[in-house]
């Protein structure tokens, strides 16, 4: 994209729409009994993940001078150990129809899956602009 001409925050955040959308299509999953359809829905949330967790773990050097960039990601993926720690602590306990069931307990964490890169995506494309602190050097321009 950067060589057909977009700048380099327009074509960070085009794959982050790309994997923050396409994330998405493991919410119909739940909805399914197709094991084809299963597996193609969960081969192009996969795929699609990969360029967001891709991108995702590139921004901050994009945006962040040399000496912060180890600091920011160490921060993000620290979040995302705890996170993680969370999702495995609850997979199996959450209530289903008013009660605690092991059945279908996977529901809403796949929904959840769904849509934390979904919101992650809101989140770059609200926040990641040139604003005053990219014309004081604090961030980098995009």
């Amino acid at each position: 994209m950067i060589r057909r001409g977009w700048t380099l925050g327009a074509a960070r955040k085009a794959l982050v729409v790309f994997g923050g959308l396409g994330v998405t299509l493991l919410i119909p999953t739940i909805f399914t009994v197709n094991l084809y359809v299963i597996t193609l829905l969960f081969a192009l949330a996969t795929f699609s993940y990969a360029s967001f967790s891709t991108i995702a773990n590139v921004l901050p050097t994009d945006l962040y001078a040399s000496e912060a960039v180890a600091t920011v990601s160490g921060m993000s993926g620290t979040g995302a150990g705890i996170g993680t720690i969370i999702a495995f602590r609850l997979i199996g306990t959450i209530p289903m129809r008013g009660r605690l069931r092991a059945t279908h307990s996977f529901d809403p964490i796949v929904i959840a899956a769904g849509l934390i890169p979904f919101a992650g995506m809101i989140l770059v494309l609200l926040l990641v602009r040139n604003t005053r602190a990219t014309d004081q050097g604090l961030v980098r321009r995009i």
